[in-house]
């Protein structure tokens, strides 16, 4: 299988751990190890569930909604669930490693956060390796991340 951002609905499914990133909301130091979860619905949606321990007391939280890919734009627009039905945001793959174990992928600004990078694996372990991956595949993109990247991990 070829790892591309137009047939990320394919790959995705499964949970990935963020091992790098330059979003506010993992950067602040209260919310600790981030996983996306992606599970293949049958109406074509994904079921998107965040999870992250909370620094206060490490109980973990969940943040669900739906990502449905747009064929034309190549982004996933994901929805809320619940009381989150109000809230939209717009994401994409930047790009996924041959292997399909990393994948870099940006998400735009809406009215409650800013706009982001995320490097996600699915390995939770501190890898050099996706280091290195994420170094070239950014520069091949021609992208410097500001502000920089903060790897969750370290060796």
């Amino acid at each position: 299988m070829q790892y591309t951002p137009m047939n990320a609905a394919d790959w995705l499914p499964g949970t990935w751990t963020v091992q790098a990133t330059n979003f506010p909301l993992w950067l602040k130091g209260d919310k600790l190890a981030p996983t996306f979860t992606y599970t293949a619905l049958d109406d074509g949606r994904l079921l998107d569930e965040v999870r992250y321990q909370r620094q206060a007391d490490g109980r973990t939280q969940t943040i669900t909604g739906y990502d449905r890919f747009d064929t034309v734009t190549g982004r996933f627009i994901w929805r809320g669930k619940g009381l989150l039905f109000i809230a939209r945001s717009e994401w994409r793959v930047l790009t996924a490693a041959d292997d399909g174990q990393t994948a870099i992928i940006l998400f735009s600004k809406t009215l409650f956060t800013a706009a982001g990078l995320d490097v996600i694996a699915r390995s939770s372990d501190y890898d050099p390796a996706i280091v290195s991956y994420t170094t070239a595949a950014l520069a091949e993109q021609g992208l410097k991340p500001s502000p920089p990247l903060k790897w969750l991990k370290e060796s």
